[in-house]
């Protein structure tokens, strides 16, 4: 398969899409990623969380500043899936920086995993965060990987004080996370970065 890739302005607009983008955005349900409601918007709006946010600004500084390619690894699951990918960054003279994004492995889930981002503004912070890097969540015991976690229904957004309460959410439910960068992936994105 072609990679998919982005290219962005310098102030970090998305200016260009490439590879069989729409297809895979509406074959994941990313009715709302398609190239039409991509091109032309920041980059930012499309990346969630605080941390990722300056994780993401920090990468494109360096490759801007250092000017040579790097590559990064991430993963990037479907509900089914868990898939490794691996992004590069080539920066331009002009200030613009490709990112092109590829498949290196796929494996299924034990069983599959929906996530919502869960609305900014509630009195309560979600009680999981999602790693945006290596697609782990952290609960009050540490981090996981998404399957192997028994997700309560009030992770899925059943209102705290119903019968459902403390029982496990239905297996279409998405499971409301905030985002976020484990400390694992920052070391190692900084590590891939320095050198």
């Amino acid at each position: 398969m072609d990679p998919l890739s982005i290219r962005v302005d310098r102030t970090n607009r998305i200016v260009a899409v490439g590879g069989p983008w729409d297809e895979i955005a509406l074959v994941n349900g990313g009715d709302a990623a398609i190239v039409e409601r991509v091109l032309g918007t920041g980059l930012l709006d499309h990346v969630h969380g605080d941390p990722a946010r300056m994780l993401v600004l920090t990468v494109l500084d360096r490759v801007r500043r250092f000017g040579a390619p790097r590559s990064v690894p991430y993963r990037c699951d479907t509900p089914g899936l868990k898939r490794w990918m691996e992004m590069t960054l080539t920066p331009a003279p002009d200030g613009t920086v490709t990112f092109e994004h590829r498949l290196l492995r796929s494996e299924p889930m034990q069983r599959p995993v929906r996530f919502a981002l869960a609305r900014p503004g509630t009195a309560r912070g979600p009680a999981i965060i999602r790693c945006s890097s290596c697609n782990r969540v952290r609960d009050a015991s540490g981090w996981h990987e998404p399957d192997a976690v028994r997700f309560s229904a009030e992770a899925a957004g059943t209102p705290t004080g119903s019968a459902e309460t403390g029982t496990p959410p239905g297996p279409d439910a998405p499971i409301l996370v905030g985002y976020g960068v484990c400390d694992a992936c920052r070391a190692r994105i900084e590590r891939l970065l320095a050198g």
